[in-house]
């Protein structure tokens, strides 16, 4: 956890510090693209991976907006 933001989850690689979720996958997508590459190269195709992402932070915050139960 970071101790400062107290956020979840958290990379540090070569003495930087992120916590955003969003921020992580684009950073190894983008450090570690030659080795194995987290996104397709094609925008289209990448973006159902970015709603995945975009859903899980507002999850995690708890900002998705809660639907009224049916009966």
């Amino acid at each position: 956890m970071n101790p400062i933001h107290e956020k979840i989850p958290m990379l540090i690689h070569n003495g930087r510090l992120m916590s955003e979720s969003s921020l992580i996958v684009q950073y190894i997508d983008e450090v570690w693209n030659h080795e194995s590459p987290l996104l397709p190269s094609d925008p289209y195709e990448c973006s159902p991976a970015w709603f995945w992402v975009d859903l899980v932070d507002k999850k995690k915050r708890g900002t998705l907006a809660k639907e009224p139960r049916r009966s």
